[in-house]
Order: C-alpha cells, then structure tokens, then sequence
C-alpha cells in the first residue's frame, strides 16, 4: 500500500506581496493620475500583466529555492529603478504645479495640450517657450478631468519688444479685443445688474477688473490691451497686455 504524499506548500517571500500591492496601487490610484495626465496610461496599463506576471511567477519569489549573491542583486535594482520611475512619473506632474520653474514651463505645456488635439485654440493660447525676460512668473495650469473643464493662468513681465510680438499675433486670430481707454474705463466703473440681480461688467470691463483683482498695476491697466482668441463651451481664451509695461496674462 502506498503512502499518498503530501502537496509541500511554497512559502514566499515579503516582496511577493509588495510587488502585488504595488502593482494594484498603480492601477487603482494611477486610474484617476492617468485621466489627469495621460502619459501615465502606460504605467497604468503595463500594472495588469505585471500583476499577472507575479501570480503566475511564483518561483521566483520561493523562499525555499537557494539564491546566489547575483540574483539578490539584479532584482534588488530592477525593483528598485521600477519603483522609482514609476513613483517619479506620478509625483512630477503634482510637483511642478507647486512651483513656478520656467525651466519646466515646456513640459508642462506639452503635458496640458495632450487633453487636446492638435491644432486647438490651447495651442495658440500657450507660447512654445517663456521668453528670455519672464519677470514675476506665476502659473496656474489645472488639467481636463472627464466632463470637466481645465484652466490655464499664466502671468509674467517681458521687455516691450516681446509684447509687441504677442500683440501682433493676436491681432492676426483674435475674435475680439479691447483697448483700456477712457471709454471703457468708464464701462469699467460702471458696474451693471444683470437679469439675476447681480454686479456685473460690460465684456470688456470683466477682463480689466480680473488684471486688477490679479495685481495688475495702474500703470499695467493704463493702455493695456484684451484679445479674446477664442471661446469654448466652458472657456474662453483670453491674452492680456500692455505693451508699455511689458504685462503679459494668459487666461483660460
């Protein structure tokens, strides 16, 4: 009579379970980063089969099976360049919107046309590059997220010559414009009830008080021009600058 032996059960090792939940933590969480910004899809996707992979591979994370030195070691830095970049491509994003680096202004505008096609007023509403003298740069870009609308605030002081260049180029696509002259200062002033009950401006008027309310100067509003690039269903593409000053908005 034979003995039926008994199935021995593989013990594994911590990291089993740490790749695992690293995996479904990319999938989960890097759900809502990759609708943010798109480039993360990759990770996002690649986590499936890398969860797969882990269920199936069982042998290479049994306790029981020896070791050499060699292979502590490729897969000690293998996990640890995957974690990284992967941690990397996740926390970038969020760390340049906290600060005002022109030096990443680039990558931000390419990360923020990426929820837009080609060809888009988005496009034109953001320059390629921050000119060379891109005093007091703020900016405020806040990404598409499914049904909702993205922003964009941008704000800087640049020598007259590159303001004069932006102002020819909006004069060339814009739909609309306005001039702050004595006349509109007055619409300005001039706060009207709309239908609701409440305050509100002329068109024109609405963008000078916004250069205000953002700390435009007297001298920035004397003379400073709006030209509405275009309008959206949710946002309207808006540049704002004064020629003589060398203030430069971009509003979306």
């Amino acid at each position: 009579m034979f003995l039926k032996k008994e199935a021995v059960k593989r013990r594994y090792t911590v990291w089993r379970t740490v790749d695992m939940l690293f995996c479904l933590g990319v999938l989960f969480i890097g759900s809502t980063i990759a609708m943010l910004f798109p480039y993360f899809e990759v990770f996002w996707v690649a986590s499936i089969p890398a969860m797969v992979l882990i269920g199936l591979s069982g042998v290479w994370y049994d306790k029981d099976i020896p070791r050499s030195r060699t292979f502590r070691r490729v897969t000690g830095i293998l996990r640890a360049v995957i974690y990284t970049v992967v941690i990397a491509a996740a926390v970038f994003p969020f760390v340049l919107q906290a600060h005002a680096w022109k030096w990443a202004y680039p990558i931000q505008r390419a990360m923020y046309l990426s929820h837009y096609q080609e060809g888009s007023i988005v496009e034109t509403l953001l320059p390629e590059q921050l000119p060379e003298q891109a005093e007091q740069y703020e900016i405020r870009m806040v990404p598409a997220m499914m049904q909702g609308a993205g922003g964009i605030d941008i704000c800087y002081y640049t020598d007259t010559a590159t303001v004069k260049a932006y102002q020819q180029t909006a004069q060339n696509i814009c739909q609309t414009s306005y001039v702050f002259t004595p006349d509109v200062q007055e619409q300005y002033a001039a706060a009207r009830l709309d239908m609701t009950g409440k305050t509100a401006m002329p068109d024109g008027g609405a963008w000078f008080s916004y250069m205000e309310e953002k700390g435009a100067s007297q001298a920035d509003m004397q003379g400073a021009e709006v030209y509405v690039l275009g309008k959206g269903s949710q946002n309207t593409a808006v540049w704002m600058l004064n020629p003589v000053t060398g203030y430069f908005r971009i509003y979306w």
